[in-house]
């Protein structure tokens, strides 16, 4: 299904745990030059959450640090569970790697 970026929705999931995201290709394995210094999408797209994750939960703290703007306006998206932040997220990293690793055999072509 395609949902245009930073679109809340709400879908069944069919096995748990699940998780999905907007906005990011993740699995279009070539280096991207535009990324910065870790030129896979898969680990920029993994940084970019943990932001996201870091300004709602800290270590330590079991309240929420951030606001669910989702509350007030219909269609934003609420914050990250902690659960997703703190075990989901690494463990997709993980196999998001050994996918990248298993389509190019560890060498990569530019993209761009």
């Amino acid at each position: 299904l395609y949902y245009p970026a930073y679109w809340w929705h709400h879908t069944l999931q069919l096995e748990t745990p699940s998780i999905s995201y907007t906005g990011a290709l993740v699995g279009v394995e070539a280096d991207r030059s535009d990324l910065g210094a870790d030129r896979k999408p898969h680990t920029r797209f993994y940084a970019d959450l943990q932001e996201k994750c870091a300004k709602c939960w800290r270590k330590g703290v079991k309240e929420r640090q951030c606001e669910d703007i989702s509350l007030k306006w219909a269609g934003a998206a609420p914050p990250p569970l902690r659960v997703v932040c703190d075990e989901y997220l690494p463990k997709c990293l993980q196999l998001w790697s050994e996918h990248a690793k298993a389509l190019h055999g560890g060498a990569q072509k530019s993209e761009l």
